[in-house]
């Protein structure tokens, strides 16, 4: 499926491939004992993420939001093999502590390599942030861990739950773990979101808009080898159920839905704008908050550019 967002891309880039350096982490983690994480480096083309996402980066950030994407891949794996084992815990973690809520998969078998790597890589972002981005960032870690338990407890065996989409939305947000990537905006461009009294306000509907984008483009892209496993997780299988309609006029709403919140980020991004000019935004303080939002639409039209590249995704 081809998906286009009005939203600016980074198109080309001669940036240096992080496959090496992630791929030597792996190995230093015993990562790569993990069948989850050799499907990951054969599937994915891993190390394309941050080049696309955060184009603008050092090596050795994009190095580290490329092991971001790594790590999230394989506790969504880690969850579909406790379901097929079936010792995963039906009732998720209400902790906003990462270890914690991942700790609640399975607490008579935690996933202690997990665990280890979530300890280094909240060590490697947190370094030299401030400590309110650090409270945030473990937070956003924690609620995507939380969703995506939750999304795999929906398919435990009796399980019945039945998903409103107001509900979906905010659980999607979760689940794709796009919060955590959207805070590392400001890690990779040393700039905070904007904090006016206006301003602030525009911004958390910016990130709303960037979250579901993020989440609703992955839905489309993998309906098909989702269908049947994954029918109250999806976007697209959610709407076929709940409108009883086909699957193909699922798919034309999903994208309507899609485009219409693209166009909402940009008018947003316009308003943000038109606000930093009107309240007697100081010059550095308008150039840090549009090179932020300029950082969170590449992070949105770059996962979009990487996903539709990589296998994984593919339609089956």
């Amino acid at each position: 499926m081809r998906l286009v967002l009005p939203l600016a891309a980074c198109r080309t880039t001669a940036a240096e491939p992080t496959h090496d350096k992630l791929l030597a982490w792996a190995m230093e983690h015993t990562l790569t004992d993990l069948p989850a994480v050799r499907e990951v480096f054969d599937r994915t083309r891993i190390g394309d993420f941050s080049a696309l996402a955060y184009p603008f980066a050092n090596h050795t950030t994009r190095v580290l939001t490329d092991s971001w994407v790594l790590w999230t891949l394989i506790v969504d794996q880690l969850l579909e093999e406790k379901l097929s084992q079936e010792t995963l815990r039906s009732r998720t973690s209400l902790s906003s502590d990462p270890a914690i809520a991942l700790h609640a998969v399975d607490p008579e078998d935690p996933p202690r390599r997990h665990l280890a790597v979530l300890a280094d890589l909240l060590r490697r972002s947190t370094l030299d942030m401030p400590a309110e981005w650090q409270r945030r960032f473990s937070g956003d870690v924690a609620f995507f861990i939380r969703s995506c338990h939750l999304e795999a407890a929906h398919r435990l065996p009796g399980a019945q739950p039945r998903i409103e989409l107001p509900d979906f939305v905010a659980l999607r947000r979760g689940s794709f773990a796009t919060a955590l990537f959207l805070d590392l905006v400001e890690k990779v461009y040393a700039v905070g979101r904007p904090e006016g009294p206006c301003t602030q306000r525009v911004a958390a509907e910016l990130l709303s808009c960037a979250s579901d984008l993020g989440g609703w483009c992955n839905d489309l892209l993998s309906y098909r080898r989702e269908r049947g496993r994954e029918d109250g997780n999806n976007l697209v299988l959610l709407l076929a159920r709940q409108r009883g309609c086909s699957i193909e006029d699922a798919v034309c709403e999903a994208k309507e839905w899609v485009r219409r919140r693209a166009w909402q980020f940009q008018d947003y991004k316009a308003e943000l704008i038109t606000l930093l000019r009107d309240e007697g935004s100081d010059d550095v303080s308008a150039a840090d908050a549009l090179q932020w939002v300029l950082g969170v639409e590449l992070l949105v039209s770059g996962s979009l550019t990487y996903q539709s590249s990589s296998r994984r995704w593919q339609e089956q």
